[in-house]
């Protein structure tokens, strides 16, 4: 991923990472939900992959949040981008701040 200077908010990693739907224009053909972007840095979408679907199957808050997407007809291809963005939101505070949240 590099230093987190690099980066100027939690969604320029996710961006890097290629986890936005790619958008199919031609003519009056306008489609904005296509495939993943294919030019990303494929390791890092690769963990932040995994860690969503860990998250899901391991963290109460995540599981019951996928639940509720689940019931609303999501895509299961979104929820585990939904559930990574998430994550690079919570690790790019982290990191950044340095410090652990306070309750």
């Amino acid at each position: 991923m590099g230093p987190p200077g690099l980066y100027a908010n939690a969604n320029a990693i996710t961006g890097r990472a290629g986890l936005m739907p790619s958008r199919y224009q031609s003519d009056r053909v306008d489609r904005a939900n296509g495939p993943l972007r294919r030019c990303a840095n494929r390791r890092l979408r690769t963990a932040l992959l995994q860690i969503a679907d860990n998250l899901v199957t391991c963290n109460h808050f995540f599981g019951a949040r996928a639940l509720l997407w689940r019931r609303a007809h999501k895509d299961p291809r979104w929820i585990r981008v939904k559930a990574a963005k998430i994550f690079s939101r919570i690790a790019f505070a982290l990191v950044v701040g340095q410090r652990l949240f306070r309750r």
